[in-house]
């Protein structure tokens, strides 16, 4: 694929399937998309207000009357009317940040989980859980689960907030700090929380998922990458050493996106990493698999090292989407593999580019000089 045909392609950073619509946040292009899923093509594209940026919008969540995008860069919260068809943006509390490192507006949230018709985003460093009901779009600002976390962190600690990975269960969810030992555990209800410390794993944890026996979390700072496996009943723990990586990013929060599950076994979508991979929960052993798909490293905004922009699971499928425009569908029961893509007509991928450079973003996996010349001349 060369980068024109490359960049002409829908790169999701998050999906939401409702009805007979896929919806995605797209990866350095101003756009929201809608998929007809019944015909398999774009229905419709429409503005991102925001800008272009790689991750100006990660996690969608939908009802009948709204589909809503939670911002990571972006400085609103994005609002897709079905019954209109047009865009709005719901404005952001201005954030009071307690910890010692600086804000960083850039990374707002990084995941949202929908449930029951309500949308809870799990601020990265913006310091709120904000739920919103997808009916109404009634906001409420949740903060005082910060005081319980704080005296759990680390001096000088610049990781965000959470970590990847939510539990569902009843009305709770639990959810990963990424800045200490510990898990959340919120109602949503009630709204309420407690904190949950894992003593002696690690100060934080990039990813999580939790079944009948046991926690599983993928550790961070000097734990980067190590999976340990939690004892739900003896609270013993077990470690597996971290999966292969790039030389130069030993300290990169997120080796591997969430875990997934499926059998006894437990699967790794790569984020920096090469490779995917599954881990027999029973005896631990650790397998790299389709071994055939060659996933390219490029560079996303921040200069970090990738081959994926998300991944995400339906039912007993993970979808990842590559740097290079390719949807990747992982059928973790049949164990096969197959991947897809959409892309934008040559009118439609002008007009994307025209912003592009009228932004002045101009990076090595958006564009190349092929592109840069067909729009000047």
């Amino acid at each position: 694929m060369n980068i024109s045909q490359t960049n002409k392609s829908l790169r999701p950073n998050d999906i939401f399937s409702i009805d007979d619509k896929m919806y995605m946040s797209l990866v350095g292009c101003d756009k929201f998309a809608c998929i007809n899923k019944k015909t398999d093509e774009i229905e419709f594209l429409k503005d991102n207000a925001n800008g272009i940026h790689a991750y100006s919008y990660v996690s969608i969540g939908a009802s009948e009357k709204y589909v809503v995008f939670c911002p990571m860069h972006g400085e609103k919260i994005a609002v897709f009317d079905t019954s209109t068809k047009e865009m709005m943006y719901i404005d952001l509390a201005k954030p009071l940040f307690k910890r010692k490192e600086a804000y960083r507006s850039t990374i707002k949230f990084k995941q949202a989980y929908v449930k029951d018709k309500m949308m809870f985003m799990f601020g990265y460093f913006y310091p709120a859980i904000i739920c919103i009901n997808l009916n109404s779009l009634e906001i409420t600002y949740v903060k005082d689960w910060i005081d319980k976390v704080e005296q759990y962190i680390l001096d000088g600690d610049d990781k965000g907030y959470f970590g990847d990975g939510i539990y569902e269960d009843g009305d709770y969810l639990t959810i990963p700090f990424g800045c200490c030992g510990a898990l959340l555990k919120f109602n949503t209800v009630t709204f309420e929380s407690e904190i949950v410390e894992l003593n002696g794993v690690c100060a934080g944890f990039s990813s999580m998922l939790i079944d009948e026996n046991y926690i599983w979390l993928q550790g961070r700072r000097e734990e980067y990458g190590n999976i340990y496996r939690w004892n739900r009943l003896d609270e013993t723990i077990i470690k597996i050493d971290a999966i292969e990586n790039f030389d130069d990013t030993k300290d990169h929060f997120l080796p591997a996106w969430s875990m997934y599950e499926f059998d006894k076994e437990l699967w790794l979508i790569p984020r920096v990493a090469k490779g995917i991979y599954k881990i027999n929960r029973e005896n631990m052993t650790v397998e790299s698999v389709f071994k055939d798909v060659e996933l390219q490293v490029g560079f996303n905004e921040y200069e970090e090292k990738i081959t994926t922009f998300m991944s995400k699971q339906f039912k007993g499928k993970v979808v990842f989407t590559s740097i290079e425009g390719f949807i990747y569908i992982l059928d973790l029961e049949l164990q096969s593999i197959q991947k897809k893509e959409y892309t934008l007509s040559d009118n439609e991928y002008k007009n994307v580019l025209k912003n592009i450079f009228k932004y002045g973003i101009v990076l090595e996996y958006q564009q190349g000089l092929k592109d840069f010349l067909n729009y000047i001349v």
